[in-house]
């Protein structure tokens, strides 16, 4: 049973209800049991108080509300979250925005990242791989101290969903990509013969990936910066 924290807090946020948004979101397939088209930044500042309440986190993403997954996504701490909480609240991953905000906002932070990235990249779930190759990406983004060792066998990861990706995975694989490319020479020649190699494929998802990703992977101004 819900305490009256949450409970409260969920009133506060569902106040800022709109339909319009509601609308757009089901137009883009992101559908929820319970969705009320709060806007993203109005719940991670009305949240925002309670950051770190790891309790107070679990029991709002238990609920049916979009509002409620995404106030706990916002409140949790990286720290707090165990490799059991992360597979428990991914089993409710069933559409892009939630998949998005978890990673971008939680998962890649956790000390369990690196080995969910591996796991679920691998997985047949689009929305699991999805969030596997986001994590992965993300690290590569913001973690410069991870050995390239590491990233290396996503290429052969990406290489082998390209052509099978759904909408979900294939973004997040050229996301991958990308980031895992801009991290240094050694990493950006290994992800420019995979983009290169992508794009002569016949395969629809294959050169979208390709298409994605080589202006920036060969840019000029990239190739400076790297080392």
């Amino acid at each position: 049973m819900e305490n009256s924290i949450a409970l409260e807090l969920l009133s506060l946020i569902l106040k800022h209800k709109s339909g319009d948004v509601v609308d757009s979101m089901f137009k883009r397939g992101i559908i929820y049991k319970i969705n009320y088209g709060v806007n993203t930044p109005i719940i991670k500042k009305l949240v925002a108080p309670y950051y770190g309440n790891h309790e107070l986190a679990e029991e709002m993403f238990e609920m049916d509300y979009r509002e409620a997954k995404l106030a706990a996504i916002y409140m949790e701490s990286p720290q707090a979250l165990s490799a059991e909480q992360m597979d428990r609240w991914s089993s409710d991953f069933i559409n892009d925005e939630i998949v998005e905000q978890a990673v971008i906002n939680l998962f890649w932070k956790s000390k369990y990242a690196l080995f969910k990235a591996s796991e679920w990249s691998l997985s047949n779930n689009d929305f699991l791989q999805k969030a596997g190759l986001m994590i992965i990406g993300k690290i590569a983004a913001e973690r410069p101290e991870i050995r390239d060792e590491i990233f290396t066998p996503y290429f052969d990861i990406i290489e082998d969903l390209a052509g099978t990706a759904s909408s979900h995975s294939r973004s997040a694989a050229a996301f991958a990509l990308r980031e895992i490319g801009k991290k240094n020479k050694a990493l950006n020649a290994m992800a420019v013969i995979l983009a290169d190699k992508l794009a002569k494929s016949d395969n629809f998802s294959s050169k979208w990936i390709a298409e994605e990703v080589s202006w920036i992977l060969s840019d000029n101004d990239l190739q400076e910066k790297l080392c």
